[in-house]
């Protein structure tokens, strides 16, 4: 994304003589995410201004071969993430938190895909085995509490009534929602099959708690980014369709969804809006709107793993090297 060049007043005064002397001036433009140049082969956790279209590096990840499910506190002051050391397996993975400059840096044990309570006090997350489930624990590691030996890839609803997960049913996979307020479990499909036989993990709440974005395969061709409406009829609509993509979702507002997609300029993954609207899908519920990239993100590197702030106005995303 590019922007005009405006001069200072020093300048100005210069471009004036020169205009007045007959010489030309061209327009100056300045790269708005111009990408840093020093440790290029490293992880780095960015955020980008969705109003101004400007990206910046808010910290090299220098320890962690992979760092994934960033999520963003309530205040914005706190960043949660999973990383895996070099030469660890992926089920080793550590939750962790620090500051937006990647300072005060906290291992809160063994997890993955950290979800905020609304108010910070708390994450939902998940744990590979011996320990295997869906979890909560405080801000601080403290208090782990057990939720679902069998779930999945928990995530709190921006209503902070209810916590969804992945489950396996009678029919086939399904979400959990778990009730905080009445403490109460129950399945999305109900013992109906959704038509796939997989959910993928990192899906997401809509910020009106009424819809969870998702990846489902095993229905049709390739992949479908998804997403089905929580309630007493569950109904899915097929927003996007393509062979293989990363399964990690945020949402814009109520009617777009982010996720990585291989982009054909940067012959790379890039940060793609996804429309969401029901009504932005045909008869047979497939998009009629093509997924559109996102502006301003650093480009021909792997861009994925956002995150949108509770305003709508920022989107936290982890950025990796090319491959060559």
């Amino acid at each position: 994304m590019k922007f005009r060049y405006v001069p200072s007043v020093k300048q100005s005064v210069s471009i004036m003589i020169l205009v007045i002397m007959g010489f030309p001036c061209a327009a100056q433009e300045v790269d708005r995410s111009a990408v840093p140049t020093d440790h290029a082969e490293k992880l780095w956790m960015c955020m980008l201004d969705l109003e101004t279209s400007i990206s910046r590096r808010l910290f090299v990840l220098e320890d962690f071969s992979t760092a994934g499910s960033p999520s963003l506190s309530p205040d914005g002051k706190t960043i949660a993430f999973d990383g895996v050391s070099p030469g660890s397996a992926s089920s080793s993975a550590h939750i962790f938190t620090c500051n937006m400059d990647g300072s005060d840096l906290k291992d809160l044990g063994p997890g993955a895909m950290p979800s905020w309570s609304p108010r910070g006090s708390r994450l939902a997350f998940s744990k590979y085995s011996p320990e295997q489930g869906v979890w909560l624990m405080n801000a601080d590691g403290q208090n782990q509490r057990l939720i679902d030996q069998q779930g999945w890839s928990a995530t709190w609803s921006p209503n902070g009534r209810m916590i969804a997960y992945s489950r396996s049913s009678n029919a086939g996979p399904d979400f959990v929602i778990f009730n905080l307020v009445e403490d109460e479990f129950r399945y999305v499909f109900n013992d109906i099959s959704s038509g796939y036989s997989s959910f993928y993990w990192n899906f997401a709440w809509s910020p009106d708690s009424q819809r969870i974005c998702f990846k489902g395969t095993g229905k049709g061709q390739g992949s479908h980014v998804c997403s089905v409406k929580v309630g007493a009829k569950p109904a899915i609509v097929e927003h996007f369709q393509k062979e293989s993509f990363p399964a990690d979702f945020t949402w814009l507002n109520n009617e777009g969804i982010v996720t990585s997609i291989w982009s054909k300029s940067q012959k790379c993954p890039q940060l793609f809006r996804i429309a969401a609207a029901q009504d932005s899908t045909d008869g047979d519920g497939e998009s009629q709107i093509p997924p559109v990239e996102i502006e301003g993100q650093f480009q021909g590197r792997r861009n994925g793993e956002a995150d949108v702030s509770r305003d709508g106005k920022l989107l936290l995303y982890v950025s990796q090297p090319a491959k060559k």
